[in-house]
């Protein structure tokens, strides 16, 4: 599973993370200051430098709805994204919320 890191200015990719199957974890470094950005979950391949690929997750995997951290970050749409401002919010523990085969799985 990769995770994207769009500039909602441009549109394109800045950064691709790739998230630890085990744990769950991610990271992102050297952040344009005050940029804000949508972080996006897929099982698709993409570039940096392009266009995001499209929100798709493996096989029978669902969308059970993100949250940033722990504050109230959904935006009510289960879809494998959430915007953030570098500069403004330090977040730990995005969670995208996805379930697999009856167990759930965090990624954050």
């Amino acid at each position: 599973m990769r995770l994207y890191l769009v500039n909602n200015a441009t549109g394109l990719t800045e950064q691709v993370a790739f998230v630890n199957t085990l744990t769950g974890t991610y990271s992102f470094t050297d952040l344009s200051p005050l940029a804000v950005y949508s972080l996006i979950l897929s099982s698709s391949q993409g570039i940096v430098g392009d266009p995001p690929p499209a929100l798709l997750l493996p096989g029978s995997w669902i969308h059970t709805g993100q949250k940033k951290g722990t504050t109230s970050g959904n935006d009510g749409i289960n879809d494998g994204k959430l915007i953030i401002q570098s500069g403004v919010e330090s977040i730990i523990n995005a969670n995208f919320g996805i379930k697999e085969g009856g167990g759930d799985r965090v990624t954050g």
